[in-house]
């Protein structure tokens, strides 16, 4: 399988952390910044971060919808 459909591209908006993230997901804060190569927890809104779909703990248009 291609690495592409193993992740889920999301654009950052404005109040968004790694953390409301993870919780919309259930996808840990580390393994978010493990794929994307992040040093620090900082994400800036217009950033888009990779999150990994195997991961989810359900529908992933779904919960990141809400965040």
């Amino acid at each position: 399988s291609s690495a592409a459909s193993d992740v889920y591209k999301r654009q950052v908006r404005k109040g968004m952390s790694l953390y409301s993230i993870q919780n919309g997901t259930g996808v840990k804060v580390e393994q978010i910044k493990k794929l994307n190569r992040m040093v620090s927890d900082v994400i800036h809104p217009c950033d888009v971060i990779l999150i990994p779909t195997s991961m989810y703990q359900s529908s992933p248009s779904k919960e990141l919808a809400s965040i």
